[in-house]
């Protein structure tokens, strides 16, 4: 499965996302996956057991997709995250803390994510280049690119996407060994973010 192959690439590509394990008390009965140990989940993507670890993704999915729904102010936690990196960084915390629930990782994440989350519903916009196209939330864009100014790597935020902005893109691709595109996928913007 993708999702296992790409994880080592994903933390190489990001660094250490700092995760700690705060106490967690038992409110509510765990179902499926969650209940699946940390340790668990690592055996599973270490010894590549597709069903396992396919289990554990799409509760974690399912679980940021209800922490969307029912938090305030939120209208997506993971606004450009992708799946796979995504479980590399519940990955990451769970070979940290072997010992903790699933249901504590992903906890813990969704506190991560709360200050990038998108509070109210926003435009798409499709991004092209060439034959390839990616479709990414307006204000992630602006993020890329008030990024990329900060870096020096673009002289100003445009309005929109620009073949500045695609070159300033490819470019960093092609640094971080990353495939070269121009777009600002998940890979791309996690690598960007780190810098």
């Amino acid at each position: 499965m993708a999702v296992i192959r790409n994880i080592a690439s994903l933390l190489l590509i990001g660094g250490a996302m700092s995760l700690s394990a705060p106490a967690m008390a038992q409110t509510a009965a765990v179902e499926g996956a969650g209940a699946m140990m940390c340790a668990d989940l690592i055996k599973a993507r270490d010894t590549q057991d597709q069903d396992r670890y396919s289990a554990a993704a799409h509760w974690v999915l399912g679980y940021l997709t209800a922490a969307s729904g029912y938090s305030e102010d939120t209208f997506d936690l993971t606004p450009w995250q992708t799946p796979d990196i995504i479980m590399a960084q519940i990955s990451q915390f769970c070979g940290q803390n072997p010992d903790k629930p699933l249901v504590q990782a992903t906890v813990t994440y969704v506190n991560y994510l709360k200050p990038q989350r998108l509070t109210e519903p926003e435009q798409l916009v499709e991004l092209r280049q060439g034959t390839a196209a990616l479709t990414v939330y307006a204000s992630v864009l602006t993020q890329v690119q008030e990024k990329l100014v900060a870096l020096g790597r673009l002289e100003a935020v445009p309005e929109g996407f620009d073949q500045p902005t695609a070159e300033a893109i490819r470019t960093l691709q092609g640094e971080a060994k990353l495939p070269e595109t121009g777009l600002p996928d998940g890979r791309t913007i996690l690598h960007l973010f780190n810098m």
